[in-house]
């Protein structure tokens, strides 16, 4: 029998052989059109990425170089492929190719695998047969997850996929490391929700790609990596606009409010602790407490920190210092006679 993907060469003309490919070579086919696993950062709903992110990576200002997470995630891929042939009895297939969409060429799809089932059979009460795809995940503890539901950005990515390879049908197959147990999920197509996904996508294509207008931030860590990268400095005092003048007064305001509100914080949990002092009866670590509908726990744990004084003492220091990067940022309020 002819490989899977040839059914998909066929109908898609548009498409780029990915084996043996590098990963820069990799990274720069992914950067000609939206692939899936931005399709949820572009539709908000990737705590892990977002709209600016996304662009930055799309413009080369900046691009995910991977984690010791990915690639697990890698070396998991073929393992995890086999497992879920095993378990679901169908056929399952590596897809080498990056296909792009015929109706929509700023859209992408590199899917992990493709599934192929000749006869009727029902997955987790849900009859398939056909062809479909495959997506293939790895999670620590499985955030995110339930019996029936993935997240929301992994969702959109195979809404993603099944738009622009034209599929009625999804298994995605995750593995929860820490309980080594092996989940399987039918995501059938939802053309409303992948309306809304090209909407989207088409928007952030036309109005920000094509136009060179970079997004606003949406506030999330990998932005604040993001964008202290591409920091350089400057030998002179920059003049900006007045909008970075509302902008530094709003942040000034904000930074007031939370000083206010740590402190407050503070003085809570030391008036909590004193309380569960005052009734504590046994020379233990921790303490729980009932406060009405609240539960509150106290405990003490020892933290082991390396002595740098006596390394550097010894001269050791710096042949284990490993060295990072970092960068500060601070607004304040001119002084006026």
């Amino acid at each position: 029998m002819e490989p899977l993907y040839k059914q998909l060469l066929a109908t898609h003309k548009e498409h780029v052989f990915t084996k043996g490919m590098t990963k820069e070579q990799w990274l720069l086919e992914r950067r000609n059109g939206i692939g899936g696993s931005d399709a949820g950062a572009v539709m908000g709903l990737n705590k892990w990425s977002s709209p600016l992110t996304v662009y930055l990576d799309k413009k080369g200002l900046s691009h995910f170089d991977g984690n010791r997470a990915t690639e697990r995630g890698s070396w998991l891929e073929e393992p995890i492929r086999e497992k879920a042939k095993e378990a679901l009895g169908v056929m399952i297939e590596e897809c080498p190719y990056m296909f792009t969409s015929a109706t929509h060429p700023f859209m992408s799809a590199n899917i992990d695998g493709l599934v192929y089932i000749q006869e009727e059979k029902e997955i987790n009460d849900i009859s398939l047969s056909g062809l479909g795809g495959h997506e293939i995940k790895t999670t620590q503890r499985g955030d995110g997850f339930s019996e029936h539901e993935i997240p929301d950005s992994y969702f959109a990515q195979v809404q993603h996929y099944i738009a622009v390879l034209e599929l009625p049908w999804f298994i995605l197959s995750a593995y929860f490391i820490d309980r080594h147990e092996f989940h399987h999920y039918v995501i059938q197509r939802d053309d409303a929700f992948i309306s809304r996904l090209i909407e989207a996508e088409k928007d952030f294509w036309e109005n920000f790609i094509e136009k060179g207008i970079m997004p606003a931030p949406s506030g999330i860590d990998a932005e604040s990596d993001a964008i202290n990268a591409l920091f350089t400095g400057c030998a002179t005092t920059l003049i900006l606009d007045s909008e970075a003048e509302s902008m530094s007064a709003e942040y000034l305001l904000i930074n007031s409010q939370m000083k206010d509100l740590e402190k407050r914080k503070a003085q809570l949990c030391e008036s909590l602790k004193l309380k569960i002092i005052a009734q504590q009866k046994d020379e233990v670590s921790k303490a729980q407490a009932i406060a009405g509908n609240y539960k509150i726990s106290f405990s003490k744990s020892v933290r082991r920190s390396v002595d740098t004084d006596r390394l550097k003492k010894d001269g050791l220091y710096e042949q284990y210092c490993k060295k990072s990067e970092s960068s500060m940022f601070r607004v304040t309020e001119s002084k006026t006679a």
